[in-house]
């Protein structure tokens, strides 16, 4: 399992923390507890702004330009002239050629 290492490193943060408030003396507990804390709170404006949900409006405008592009029916040369098979299921008809549907990927023909 793949951790990201901003999150090991905040967890090194606090413990750096927590041993400095438990186990040192007064002078090395302060310099623990400082360097714990700041680290942690490094790594912790670093998780929030690279997290994947953040809103971007070229994102959104990039995300719907893909979603259009995806519904847009393919267009499709006919370089010949000759028979054509019809897809029931999107309403096109193809060169007979197509052996399945290039928009739906359903079997043509009969």
């Amino acid at each position: 399992m793949k951790f990201n290492p901003r999150i090991l490193r905040l967890i090194a943060a606090l413990v750096i923390a927590a041993i400095g408030m438990v186990y040192l003396t007064p002078p090395l507990h302060l310099i623990f507890l400082s360097v714990g804390s700041i680290v942690a709170a490094i790594e912790i404006i670093g998780l929030v702004r690279e997290r994947p949900g953040a809103y971007s409006l070229s994102n959104l405008k990039e995300i719907h330009e893909k979603e259009l592009r995806r519904d847009e029916p393919e267009e499709f040369e006919v370089d010949h002239e000759g028979e054509l098979t019809y897809c029931y299921r999107c309403d096109v008809s193809v060169p007979a050629h197509y052996a399945v549907c290039p928009q739906c990927g359903i079997p043509l023909g009969g």
